[in-house]
Parts: structure tokens; C-alpha cells; sequence
């Protein structure tokens, strides 16, 4: 069974590893607050992801989606279903509380991510995006 809470502070030398291990680099300043981290049977941290509010159209965006080095596709599967089940309960509650309505969850990932996703009713672009960036 997979857990799903909230990233910590203690989290995030192990997350940083984890992006390190794939080229990537978390920059703590910007970070959602809105981390969100699922653990397996055993407590092992298995999959993270960071929900961004986007303010001025009604989206969720998320981000810095990471699985645990080694993790296994059952294990990936299983933890994506629960966190996208965390994120959407979580913009309800959001929705429920204030005026904001957010009502679309949109995530860039990894087409093997992507199509595990579709199996779980989220729908894909046909063609592959690219991230760009701009530094000031």
C-alpha cells in the first residue's frame, strides 16, 4: 500500500540525490510549499512530486516529478496513481475552502510516465514537449 504526505525539510538531501542522479538539480527557493512524497509498504520513499498554483488561469501545475533510483515499474505505477489521486483531493479541498476553482492538473513528464498516466484517465499531447528556460 503506498502513502502519500507531504515533503519535509529531512527529505530533501534524498530528493536532491535523486535529481543529481538524473542531471537535475533542485533549488529549494523555488520549490512549491506543496510537495508531495509517496512512501511504500515499508516507509521507503518511492516517488515525489511539487503541485504549483498557478495563479491567474485556474491550473495545477506539477513539477520536478522524480521516482526513487531503482524503482521498479510496479512500484512507479502504483505510486503515481496514489499521488495523482493525493493531488486531486488535495485541489478539491483547496476549490472547497476558497473561491479560486481550480479545475485542471497539468503535469510535462517522461513519455513512459505520460502513458502510465493516460491508464489512469489523464490525457496527453500527441507530440513531444521540450522545457526551456529563461535565468534572470
Amino acid at each position: 500500500m503506498i502513502h502519500v504526505r507531504q515533503v519535509t525539510p529531512q527529505d530533501m538531501p534524498m530528493l536532491r540525490g535523486w535529481a543529481a542522479q538524473r542531471g537535475l538539480e533542485l533549488h529549494d527557493p523555488l520549490l512549491s510549499p506543496y510537495g508531495f512524497l509517496a512512501t511504500g509498504a515499508d516507509d521507503a520513499p518511492v516517488m515525489a512530486v511539487w503541485a504549483y498554483m498557478i495563479l491567474d488561469v485556474p491550473i495545477i501545475q506539477l513539477d520536478h516529478l522524480l521516482s526513487a533510483p531503482g524503482s521498479n515499474m510496479a512500484g512507479i505505477r502504483e505510486a503515481w496513481s496514489a499521488i495523482a489521486d493525493a493531488v486531486a483531493a488535495w485541489m478539491r479541498e483547496l476549490n472547497a475552502r476558497s473561491a479560486l476553482g481550480y479545475c485542471l492538473i497539468r503535469a510535462f513528464t517522461a513519455p513512459r510516465i505520460a502513458a502510465e498516466a493516460a491508464r489512469h484517465g489523464w490525457h496527453h499531447a500527441d507530440s513531444p514537449l521540450h522545457c526551456i528556460h529563461y535565468v534572470l
